[in-house]
Order: C-alpha cells, then structure tokens, then sequence
C-alpha cells in the first residue's frame, strides 16, 4: 500500500491540524488520502516546535528590527 505522510505547514497546529488534516470526518486530508487507498503516518508538531525554524524565525526578526532601528 502506498504511504503518506502529513505534516501541517502551520506554526502551530492546533485545532484546525486536529480537525481538517488528521480527523476521521469528512473532508479531512487523513480520510481523503486513506479512501484514495494510502496508508497516513501523521506528524502533528507545528513549526514553531522545531527548534530550526524557529532559529531561522528569530535571525529573520533580528534582521527586520535592526532594518527599522536604522531607517527610524
């Protein structure tokens, strides 16, 4: 059986990663992929609970404040 995997692209994956990607109801990605005949493996952290992009997050910031400590 081919696999997917799902992995929300969202900063934090509450309620809506929850419902709409990993639930059993209709209309979610799981339900559709798994009707398709795949096999889903979920991975539910949001972005902000990978400690890169948040690196990544806050060099962006830094750049951005320092952009507007300079041009104010």
């Amino acid at each position: 059986m081919p696999r997917v995997r799902l992995l929300p692209f969202l900063l934090v994956a509450g309620g809506h990663a929850s419902k709409d990607i990993a639930g059993d109801g209709p209309g979610s990605w799981k339900r559709s992929f798994e009707e398709a005949g795949y096999e889903v493996d979920l991975n539910l952290l949001g972005m902000g609970e990978n400690p890169r992009v948040v690196e990544v997050f806050l060099e962006h910031t830094r750049r951005a404040a320092e952009g507007f400590r300079r041009s104010g």
